[in-house]
């Protein structure tokens, strides 16, 4: 049942949304403040745009980056959006891309069974627990912060 267009992408990219596949990754890079504020278009560093969100609010929980939405933020339960650009299918491609890297175990779960969980780490800053799924044939990426410091038993 091989045809080309199931043919599977090199090794270190998410698959192309086909019937068979529906994900797809794309590698661009800029800053975070043209990922909040540009045309849907602007290509935008992953890195800057998490860092970006981390400072919007303090105590955020949990990071989400839907397609047809703003990257939104967690903080005591509530969402809260972080700046107006809305997120394409081809933004949330990106980010899931650039958390997922070339780690090939975590491409194949995605590629096969529409998720994946990985680990990422923003260097001098935050570490992240990371789902990445497909929903309606496009990525959606679910981070959640893990504190740097170990809370006390009493706090």
């Amino acid at each position: 049942m091989s045809s080309p267009t199931n043919v599977p992408p090199p090794a270190g990219s998410v698959p192309a949304p086909t019937a068979a596949t529906r994900t797809q990754t794309s590698a661009h890079v800029a800053s975070s403040q043209a990922a909040a504020t540009a045309p849907a278009t602007a290509p935008f560093s992953t890195a800057s745009l998490l860092a970006a969100m981390l400072r919007s609010a303090p105590k955020i929980s949990d990071l989400f980056f839907t397609p047809g939405k703003p990257p939104l933020v967690e903080v005591n339960g509530q969402l809260a959006t972080v700046g107006a650009r809305i997120l394409t299918p081809d933004d949330t491609r990106h980010i899931a891309s650039e958390l997922i890297g070339t780690n090939k175990h975590s491409l194949g779960n995605l590629r096969e069974q529409g998720s994946c969980d990985v680990s990422y780490s923003l260097p001098g800053s935050s570490r992240f627990r990371v789902n990445v799924f497909m929903q309606r044939g496009s990525c959606v990426i679910v981070m959640r912060v893990i504190p740097s410091k170990v809370p006390a038993l009493m706090s």
